[in-house]
């Protein structure tokens, strides 16, 4: 029965082996994607148009100038994965000959973001093309739409139209150039540091087994949160959103780390990418001082909208301390990462689920991977109400403890 045992937990390693291959092998690929440089309209996203259904087609003339190799649209996916195929082309206006012609999965689609449909070959400009936007399958529920501008139209003859009938409004497009490759190495390596990381754990879970490995996680837990939190630091990781940018600012021209390693920029999170990120960045410019006079063109105090002054009050948020030592980039990853570390010591779960570590590591590991902690900059509350609650526990038990010949309460709390 036990080498029956060892051959399944080999088997599984293997397995396990040849997905982290596959895997990384997948991940070369889609971070080293070709690309194009975007030239935006500069009509803004004001209107969504109706929804895309089967049978209706959105056209709208477009003269562009000079060669180009396709175009960028603004969508709205109204947050949801959608498996509709989207098709978009390009007809020549004079002479009815489709230069450019493109389908794809909805789940390929940019929520509020420009999606970009490009190809190698370079198609001529200086002409007026006719722009088709339709889908072949019916969704349920909600649909795609596009954005458009119905206010700084100048010429009323390249509104769009839906099946024919003009609309009031123009869509939301751009124009890509120098479709070209990209040699992302840096989000390549990050990507990877977080694969074999999942790697180990998976691991470690196949050959001990979960309960052991959540015990040891759990003993370990002050070692593991404090170099998961330097090795996110050293590699200047965060959570924000503040890719969206890149929609509306030289869209197309960031570096590679303009896009998320992991996941997906929130357009909904604005109060975040579009105001508070922006005040913690600018503040270096004052140095950290009493007042920010960049980022609303008038005085405006640091430390009311960010904490952020360099003075003895700065010892209060030991979070910011990144922003003074190390500037503003280690800095964010720091703000953005400490709340991490104090969640995964899963010390405040370990009271409510007793003995159980198992519950215990399960109940830090989820709450330090909330959406709540994942996307919000103010989680302090989170993070430091929990820590409170776990002095308080080991306060009030601080007699019984010592009874049983447990450590002093400062230790168990800063454990």
């Amino acid at each position: 029965m036990k080498n029956k045992s060892k051959y399944i937990k080999i088997l599984l390693l293997v397995v396990v082996a040849v997905l982290f291959v596959l895997r990384g092998v997948h991940i070369y690929n889609v971070t080293n994607d070709k690309v194009a440089d975007m030239y935006d309209s500069g009509f803004a996203a004001r209107q969504e148009t109706a929804g895309l259904e089967k049978g209706m087609e959105i056209t709208q003339d477009i003269y562009i100038d000079g060669e180009f190799n396709g175009i960028a649209l603004y969508f709205s996916t109204n947050a949801i994965r959608n498996f509709s195929k989207i098709t978009v082309e390009l007809v020549d206006k004079t002479t009815g000959e489709v230069v450019f012609h493109q389908k794809v999965s909805g789940v390929n689609i940019n929520d509020n973001q420009f999606s970009n449909f490009a190809e190698e070959n370079v198609i001529s400009g200086g002409k007026t093309y006719t722009l088709k936007v339709s889908t072949d399958t019916s969704a349920n529920g909600k649909k795609f739409t596009l954005w458009t501008d119905n206010q700084n139209i100048t010429d009323t003859s390249v509104q769009y139209s839906i099946n024919g009938e003009k609309q009031n409004g123009v869509l939301c497009y751009a124009v890509l150039r120098n479709y070209h490759h990209t040699d992302n190495y840096g989000v390549f390596a990050v990507r990877m540091v977080f694969m074999t990381l999942i790697l180990m754990l998976v691991c470690g879970l196949i050959i001990v087994g979960p309960k052991k490995m959540c015990e040891f996680i759990f003993d370990k837990r002050f070692y593991i949160a404090v170099g998961i939190f330097l090795i996110l630091v050293i590699m200047r990781v965060n959570f924000s959103s503040i890719g969206m940018f890149d929609n509306y600012v030289q869209p197309g021209q960031g570096s590679e780390f303009v896009t998320p390693v992991y996941g997906e920029t929130h357009s909904i999170r604005s109060d975040e990418w579009a105001v508070s990120t922006p005040r913690y960045l600018t503040a270096k410019y004052t140095d950290y001082g009493k007042y920010n006079y960049i980022i609303m063109g008038k005085q405006t105090e640091n430390i009311a909208q960010t904490g952020l002054y360099k003075s003895y009050s700065a010892l209060a948020k030991p979070q910011t301390w990144g922003y003074y030592l190390f500037g503003d980039s280690i800095g964010m990853s720091v703000e953005w990462c400490f709340h991490l570390y104090y969640l995964l010591l899963c010390q405040y779960s370990s009271f409510i689920a007793g003995k159980n570590k198992v519950l215990a590591v399960t109940g830090g590991v989820m709450v330090a991977f909330s959406g709540y902690e994942m996307w919000w900059m103010n989680v302090e509350y989170l993070s430091c109400g929990l820590t409170a609650l776990v002095c308080i526990y080991y306060f009030i038990n601080a007699e019984d403890m010592a009874e049983d010949g447990a450590q002093p309460v400062y230790c168990h709390t800063w454990r």
